[in-house]
């Protein structure tokens, strides 16, 4: 957009109960519930957008592995052809150097292995499975400056649907990885390095990918 003036707000209502078991590195079953509402007012005009989430998370026999199921629908009152009343989606959503969430895979605008905000919609519907695997626990793992607690991979597949039923729709889907690796630099100052891949496919396109490496610092 080439406007340089406009205003937006938006509002949360989140409803959850997640759970874990001792030694959890994080919740491993039970669910969320959000429902976001936002407007943009530009040029005199509003462009409100509902949006819903639903988590469901169930445990495996496996000790501290669970199996995960991520949806986001989506609905824009704006036309398409408007670039304030459209969702946009794509990418790890990590920085090289970060302090936010770690998995940014599991938001919603968030479509590893397309580029940044290269997938928009006025409506859409997203799902994501993923399995999170059981941690593996270092005993002794580099030396007292800096060594590591704990490695972690997620594996996960998603889908997503935009515009349904119209000339402009698309529909892609993925597959990928990512290993979080805790670090302890001084012995008292926590990190997580992580590294991921991901490869998009769209009907009728080449195969897209990404790789994601990220230093999560003080987190």
């Amino acid at each position: 957009t080439s406007y340089d003036h406009f205003y937006t707000g938006s509002a949360d209502l989140v409803f959850s109960r997640l759970d874990g078991t001792i030694g959890e590195l994080e919740a491993e079953k039970g669910f969320m519930a959000r429902l976001s509402a936002s407007d943009t007012y530009v040029l005199e005009e509003h462009k409100p957008k509902l949006r819903t989430d639903l988590n469901l998370g169930v445990p495996l026999p496996l000790d501290h592995s669970s199996l995960w199921l991520l949806t986001s629908f989506g609905y824009s009152f704006g036309e398409v052809e408007d670039s304030f009343s459209n969702f946009y989606f794509g990418g790890f959503g990590n920085n090289w150097i970060d302090n936010e969430s770690v998995n940014r895979y599991r938001r919603y605008y968030s479509f590893p292995g397309m580029e940044l905000n290269s997938i928009a919609g006025t409506t859409y519907a997203k799902g994501t499975l993923e399995w999170s695997l059981p941690p593996v626990r270092f005993r002794r793992l580099g030396f007292p400056a800096l060594y590591a607690n704990w490695a972690h991979l997620s594996l996960f597949t998603s889908g997503i649907v935009t515009n349904p039923g119209e000339d402009y729709s698309s529909e892609l889907a993925n597959v990928g990885a990512q290993l979080n690796l805790k670090v302890v630099l001084f012995s008292s100052l926590t990190s997580t390095f992580s590294v991921s891949h991901a490869a998009a496919f769209e009907k009728g396109w080449a195969p897209e990918r990404e790789s994601m490496v990220s230093l999560n610092i003080l987190h």
